[in-house]
């Protein structure tokens, strides 16, 4: 499996995306500074656009000195080892005649999902080096830092902390443990130096941070300690055992291409890994366009781009991973009911830009706001789990509510003229065209999403549904005179 490596930068080389679906950071070329941190959950009221948006993490800094002396590290190189997750810069200390040659890999734990994990390793010119861990968000995003401590003494962990978010709506709970140092103390809440001596033989520090968001628990730093303290109970390097181990068995289901060239190949393989590295079963929400790597695009906003183009890989690969990913949208029913009411009609219409609520979080001026289609792709989505799993438990409970309450959607939804079935007013997947009438991919979806669910009425014993087959079959479908579908 392919390691990517970097040791030029240019302006716009992006920072390194480093997660496991519940956690994210973007690492940059100063991988010890100004990391952003996000997580599953945790929002916020974004004040420049008024609407909710992924709230940033106040994630690991750490500086070094040697000999009492500050020292900035000199980055050399990163590499990316794709098959496992593990991101790792080469730098260098110097100071007068002194040199530290250092190591930072870093990795977020796919088997224990709130943990990043990280080894700091050094060697060089003997002399005695200081690494000072503090916690703080990327320039340029607003937090507020709730109850704070230190603990010393405690041996499993250095702190721990709740953050609020910049709204006040929700929290994200954070503890961590440096180990390693041959010497240690705490130097405020979040904040802990470790002191060692350098020798020519290669030492390491571990850091492992706990993150959880207020979603999840209603404590969330008193349960992040407590997930540092399983932490140290298992061992960094089982942990990291695991954490390979978890990666082979994905990249057991590589997809290859006859044929392909080297290239393609690769960029194939890291598409894989990205997708991979963004879902997991353990989240408390779906997966955004740009998963938890960017702050601003979309806000983490969740889209059809999750059920139409990032659903159907886990589906084969991980389908617990891809029925976490739908246990978003079962769980938001409520919501979807009242969008569909607060429209007209009847049944359930999902928001274009879903929130952590499942309401309509798109911003208000955007011209979107009739790209329907979503709650059709959502619907094929869900039918298509019950195909391929063949969960019949999850089929009746999670998949039949959906189907049917889509179908009502657009049984309300629909007009009768004299071509047949028509859909009015949408935009399509095409959104330089608003307001269009007819859009084939909409049409030709209803009548898949209508034909299933009429299908699993009667598999579900729950009778024939002759209107969905009636509207299903009759549905207008603009064709070109040659016969072409527009």
């Amino acid at each position: 499996m392919m390691v990517l490596t970097a040791d030029s930068w240019g302006p716009n080389s992006p920072d390194a995306y480093v997660s496991n679906g519940l956690i994210g950071f973007r690492f940059p070329k100063d991988p010890f500074h100004e990391v952003l941190g996000l997580m599953s959950g945790f929002t916020t009221l974004r004040e420049m656009i008024q609407v909710e948006a992924l709230a940033v993490l106040p994630a690991p800094v750490i500086d070094f000195s040697i000999d009492g002396e500050t020292v900035i590290p000199e980055t050399v190189s990163q590499s990316y080892d794709l098959s496992n997750g593990e991101f790792t810069t080469r730098a260098v200390l110097k100071t007068g005649s002194k040199k530290v040659d250092l190591g930072y890999t870093v990795y977020c734990s796919r088997t224990s999902p709130t943990l990043l994990i990280s080894h700091i390793t050094y060697s060089g010119d003997p002399c005695g080096i200081t690494v000072s861990v503090s916690f703080a968000p990327r320039s340029g995003y607003e937090y507020t830092l709730g109850s704070t401590k230190s603990f010393e003494g405690y041996g499993q962990f250095d702190g721990k902390c709740l953050w609020t978010s910049s709204d006040g709506t929700n929290a994200a709970g954070a503890a961590f443990a440096l180990t390693g140092g041959a010497e240690k103390s705490a130097d405020g809440p979040m904040r802990v130096t470790a002191r060692a001596e350098v020798k020519e033989a290669e030492s390491e520090m571990r850091l492992v941070t706990s993150y959880i968001p207020s979603v999840m628990h209603s404590e969330p730093h008193n349960q992040a300690q407590r997930m540092i303290q399983l932490s140290a109970w298992k061992g960094v390097d089982s942990l990291r055992e695991a954490n390979r181990e978890s990666w082979a068995g994905l990249w057991e289901s590589r997809i290859t291409v006859e044929g392909a060239t080297e290239e393609w190949q690769k960029a194939l393989d890291a598409s894989f890994f990205y997708l991979m590295t963004s879902v997991s079963p353990f989240s408390p929400a779906s997966t955004a366009p740009f998963a938890l790597s960017n702050a601003d695009s979309y806000e983490g906003h969740f889209f059809w781009d999750t059920e139409s183009f990032m659903f159907l890989p886990p589906l084969f690969i991980s389908p617990e991973t891809a029925k976490c990913m739908l246990d978003y949208r079962s769980k938001r029913l409520e919501a979807a009911e009242n969008n569909a009411k607060i429209n007209g009609y009847l049944g359930i219409q999902f928001p274009w830009q879903s929130g952590s609520a499942g309401c309509e979080v798109t911003v208000p001026w955007c011209s979107q706001a009739g790209e329907q289609h979503v709650s059709l792709d959502i619907a094929m989505a869900f039918d298509a789990y019950a195909r391929v799993t063949g969960d019949a438990e999850f089929t009746r409970e999670s998949v039949w509510p959906v189907l049917k309450g889509v179908s009502q959607w657009i049984e309300s939804r629909v007009t009768k003229t004299s071509r047949g079935y028509e859909i009015h007013h949408i935009t399509g997947i095409d959104e330089g065209h608003d307001n269009v009438n007819n859009d084939s991919y909409c049409n030709i979806m209803a009548a898949k999403v209508l034909r299933s669910a009429a299908d699993l009425s009667e598999i579900l014993g729950y009778g024939e549904q002759p209107s969905w087959r009636e509207i299903s079959e009759n549905m207008f479908i603009p064709v070109r005179p040659d016969g072409v579908v527009e």
